[in-house]
Parts: C-alpha cells; sequence; structure tokens
C-alpha cells in the first residue's frame, strides 16, 4: 500500500528537541533560585539569573545560553563565538550590572586544529585554568597570549571583540573577559536533569516525593515555561510563583462542610474521652487508701486492647531503667494507682513492664491501640469494671 513519504528537510525535531532541553534546564534553574532571585526567560539569553540587592534593585544577572548539540564544541565553534559577541553587546547596553555568560551545552570539549595550547590539551581547558589562576605568574602570561592571538584570528567576533583583544592589559583580560565567561560543556541529558529535578523536589523543606504527585508537579512546571516561552508578556520566574504553583499542586481541597463534621467530631470524641478521665478519677479517689497526688511526668508507650494476668515478653534488647523505676518506687510509696502517660514511641510500655516485675504485686495488663469513639469508650468501661472489682477483692470491699 502507498503511504505517505516523509521530508526530513522540513522536520525541526532537532530544534524541538532544544527547545525542550532549553525548558528542563530553566525548571532546575527556577527550583533553585533563592529568594532574592529570579529567573527570566528568552530576555537577553534564553534564560538569565536575575539578583537583587536588599532595596530590590538588580546589581548582577548570569545569562545562560542552551544549547543540545552534541557536535564536540571548541573555541573556534559557531556558538562560542555568538556567545562572545552576545557578551560585548549586553555589556554595553546594561553598563551598570556585572553579568556573566554560560553556554550551557550536552557537548563535550574538542580540541582545536592548529592549535599548540600551553599548559592544557584544548581551548577551552586553558580558559579555565586562566580563570582558576591555576598557573605561576609567567605561564599565566604565556596562557593570556595564546588565548589572546587564537581569538584575534576569529574572523567571526565583532569588531568590539578585536578591539578589546588587541588594546587590553592582561589584567582587563582576565576580570573583564576570562573571568564573566563560561563553558558549561558535558551536561546533562534531559534523563539525568529529571532525575535532578526530582531530587531537587524530595529536599525540599516539605519534600515532594510521592512518584504521581512529583509527575504532577513537573509537568505543571513544564506547562507554566512553555507558556511562558510563547508569550509575549512579562516572561519571568520568581520565588514566589513557584511556591504558588507547588502549594496548588500538592494540597488537596476538601469540602467545608467535612472539615466541620470532622471537628464536631473530634470535640464529642474529646468529651467522652474526658468523662471516662473523670469515672477513673472518681474511681481511684473513692478506693485508694491514701490521698492520690499528681507526680512528676515519666514519658512513656501503649498499643491495641489486649487484657490478661501476664506481662508480655520484653524486647531482646531492653535497658534495665534502675534509675527510673527507682525514682517512680520513690515517689509512689504507698500510693494505690499511678497514671503515665506520654507520647507514642517514648517507652510507657516497657516502663510499666519492668515496674510490674520489680514490684511483684497483682496487676491487669490491656493495651489501647486504634480504638476510637464507641469501641473505645466501651472498652474503657470494661476495663474499669475490672479494675474496680480487683480493688475490691484487694481492699476487702463488696
Amino acid at each position: 500500500m502507498a503511504d505517505l513519504e516523509p521530508d526530513p528537510a522540513r522536520q525541526a525535531t532537532a530544534t524541538i528537541r532544544g527547545y525542550a532541553y532549553q525548558c528542563y534546564q530553566t525548571i532546575r534553574a527556577w527550583l533553585q533560585c533563592g529568594p532574592d532571585e529570579e529567573l527570566r526567560c528568552e530576555f537577553a539569553e534564553d534564560f538569565d539569573l536575575v539578583r537583587r540587592d536588599l532595596d530590590g534593585r538588580v546589581t548582577e544577572a548570569e545569562l545562560n545560553q542552551v544549547k543540545h548539540e552534541k557536535k564536540n564544541v571548541t573555541l573556534n565553534s559557531d556558538s562560542v563565538s555568538e556567545l562572545i559577541n552576545n557578551f560585548f553587546r549586553h555589556k554595553t547596553r546594561n553598563p551598570g550590572l556585572k553579568l556573566k555568560v554560560r553556554l550551557c551545552t550536552i557537548a563535550d570539549r574538542g580540541r582545536e586544529t592548529q592549535a599548540n595550547w600551553p599548559h592544557a590539551s584544548c581551548g577551552m581547558d586553558l580558559w579555565d585554568r586562566v580563570r582558576a589562576r591555576e598557573l605561576n605568574s609567567q605561564d599565566q602570561a604565556t596562557a593570556i597570549a595564546a588565548l589572546r592571538s587564537h581569538l584575534q584570528a576569529n574572523t567571526h567576533l565583532a569588531a568590539e571583540v578585536k578591539t578589546f583583544l588587541t588594546t587590553s592589559e592582561d589584567s582587563a583580560f582576565l576580570s573583564d573577559f576570562v573571568d564573566p565567561i563560561f563553558w558549561d560543556t558535558g551536561q546533562p541529558p534531559y534523563t539525568e536533569i529529571q532525575q535532578d529535578i526530582h531530587r531537587i523536589l524530595s529536599q525540599r523543606e516539605r519534600p515532594i516525593s510521592d512518584p504521581l504527585e512529583v509527575q504532577q508537579v513537573v509537568d505543571r512546571l513544564w506547562r507554566n515555561v512553555m507558556d511562558l516561552l510563547a508569550s509575549d508578556s512579562d516572561r519571568r520566574l520568581t520565588r514566589r510563583n513557584l511556591e504558588s504553583i507547588l502549594s496548588e499542586e500538592t494540597t488537596t481541597k476538601v469540602n467545608r462542610i467535612l472539615v466541620r463534621q470532622l471537628a464536631s467530631d473530634v470535640s464529642d470524641m474529646t468529651q467522652k474521652v474526658t468523662r471516662v478521665e473523670r469515672a477513673m478519677l472518681d474511681m481511684v479517689t473513692t478506693l485508694a487508701s491514701k490521698e492520690v497526688k499528681n507526680l512528676d511526668v515519666v514519658q512513656v508507650h501503649h498499643q491495641a486492647l489486649f487484657l490478661c494476668d501476664e506481662l508480655p515478653p520484653l524486647h531482646a534488647i531492653c535497658s534495665p531503667r534502675s534509675e527510673v523505676l527507682s525514682d517512680i518506687r520513690a515517689k509512689c510509696q504507698e500510693r494505690a494507682f499511678l497514671w503515665i502517660y506520654g507520647s507514642a514511641g517514648y517507652g510507657k510500655t516497657t516502663i510499666a513492664n519492668l515496674l510490674m516485675r520489680e514490684l511483684k504485686t497483682q496487676f491487669l495488663w490491656f493495651r489501647l491501640r486504634r480504638l476510637v469513639d464507641f469501641e473505645l469508650v466501651s472498652n474503657l468501661r470494661f476495663i474499669l469494671n475490672r479494675v474496680l472489682r480487683k480493688f475490691r477483692s484487694a481492699y476487702g470491699i463488696f
């Protein structure tokens, strides 16, 4: 059967792939924006990181040119010449700002043909060494001369760049040219940037790590950035609108009627528990041989309803807690009732278990866990009756 033949010359796959890669790089940079920073998309370069001072005035900017090209990049590449020319144009337009420019590309560094670089295998590596001040003064001067000479022979650089290369002192060549231009080569592919975005989301103060939620957040950020890139309006990405989007995508909306009902149920449950506690206090006050007094809080743990006359086994590794037990015994001499309470996980169950083993006295062992509302009240009533019978038997009350 006949089928439509493709026309590779009309296909814009590479261009679209480049914009998609730019979008992912923008999202990652947006997630890492500080409180005094913002991103501007398709503004000066592909995306620009702008910083403000304490008075809110823009003082510096990092301009990022993003390339998704696999071919090795060198100081002779068109993208390099374009970045350098753009940098000089941006400096002329923004004389009061501290500017940096970055070439962000997945391409690796290549070696320039017919170039014999001192102290490095390629021009970009030498550039980095000169910026890092890794060379001694003599070697630094030799490296600067090599870079200057090579770039002066580049016919794609603008006239103002050539003038600077010819007339500038080495100190100005360093501070005004080498220092603010960065070659971010060998950038990660799509998949690694996606993983990095997921990592950043998971390490936020309120972590976003659920797979479904993460995908939902990334999709929303993607749509927001792509819509912004296609917009003629102010293409800014701020920390504030980032937090707004993340909040919208990770917050569940609940019907107010359900919230009110939940609040009512909690209030009702609180009243029931209060009545149970009051009943226990009345019982203890009536049956105790001496006055019941409030003791210092002992933080200790409880679990699901379980009632028996045998103590549960202790954990294989269990501290004897001798000082705590001694303190409890000293404060509870001749007391008929001890109420131990505290947050979950603090060892209430273990303390009670150790105390009963040391006292070797009669006891009823019960646990409450996941019991609520009527079930909790019913079980507490049953337990109160058992405790009441045990007190009556112990004190001869019938």
